[in-house]
């Protein structure tokens, strides 16, 4: 991870900060997060898929070393003009174009809107079925919708990779960095309600739209996965190009549960697609 490259892009009321493996001599792989990750979250599965890609992992507004919105915009649509904006400006597209949970919901958006920037698209866990409403919040539903996020980020650093690890069993690279990007998630992103990982239009219309292969990675949600195996028959009846792999003994962060199964099987998919 020592000869990655790290960059930061403006545009308009936010500054986007990115991570690269390479140079632009193997094909682009864009990669996004999920809500209080960061673009290093990514680090282990990339690590193991930079041999053959240029992996490009962006912190997402509000999080990571990203800037926060000057207008206060968190939706799903800013997040993916983003995206957008990142790969025109990194001359990167058609790429392949994954993410988890918020960042799938945004990687779906950038699929449907903007096709001809993507090649192929790849979700894990998506946040896409996720209710519609978007009122803000109050301090007091904050305050009770993100208690296990105050509890995390008033530890010290050591005592939430000890926390984490001894909770999850993920790996100590994985740890590290999920640990880091809480302290690092931007305050203002708490106020927003379901924002950034909902989208104005509907999931089966935006799934629909998409005309790349898509990859839905599922888990179990008896673990804890919040697409359903019913969410997922919708999402095959009206996306011809849909597939599912399914990674067994995993609930929302599929990668972090199972890194082997889901480097291999993943990464089958994304070399061949």
């Amino acid at each position: 991870m020592s000869i990655w490259s790290q960059g930061d892009l403006q545009f308009d009321d936010v500054r986007i900060h990115y991570y690269r493996t390479g140079a632009g001599e193997k094909p682009p792989l864009v990669l996004l997060h999920g809500f209080t990750d960061n673009g290093l979250c990514w680090s282990e599965a990339a690590q193991e898929w930079d041999g053959d890609f240029d992996i490009i992992l962006p912190d997402a507004r509000g999080h990571g070393l990203s800037s926060g919105s000057a207008s206060g915009n968190y939706r799903q649509r800013a997040m993916a003009e983003d995206v957008a904006a990142l790969l025109r400006a990194l001359n990167l597209g058609p790429v392949r174009l994954g993410g988890h949970s918020m960042g799938a919901g945004v990687a779906a958006a950038v699929a449907s809107m903007w096709p001809e920037l993507v090649s192929a698209v790849m979700l894990e866990d998506g946040g896409l079925f996720q209710p519609r409403e978007q009122r803000t919040s109050s301090p007091e539903e904050t305050q009770q919708r993100f208690s296990w996020l105050f509890k995390v980020r008033g530890q010290s650093l050591e005592e939430r990779k000890a926390a984490c690890q001894k909770n999850t069993g993920w790996s100590e690279m994985t740890v590290e960095q999920w640990a880091i990007s809480k302290e690092q998630l931007n305050a203002a992103l708490l106020s927003v309600g379901p924002a950034p990982v909902v989208s104005e239009r509907p999931p089966l219309e935006i799934l629909a739209a998409i005309r790349s292969p898509l990859l839905l990675v599922t888990g179990d949600p008896a673990r804890g996965a919040m697409i359903t195996p019913e969410q997922v028959t919708q999402v095959l009846a009206v996306q011809p190009h849909a597939r599912e792999l399914h990674i067994p003994e995993t609930g929302h962060c599929i990668r972090f549960d199972q890194p082997r199964a889901y480097a291999e099987s993943v990464g089958e998919w994304l070399q061949h697609v």
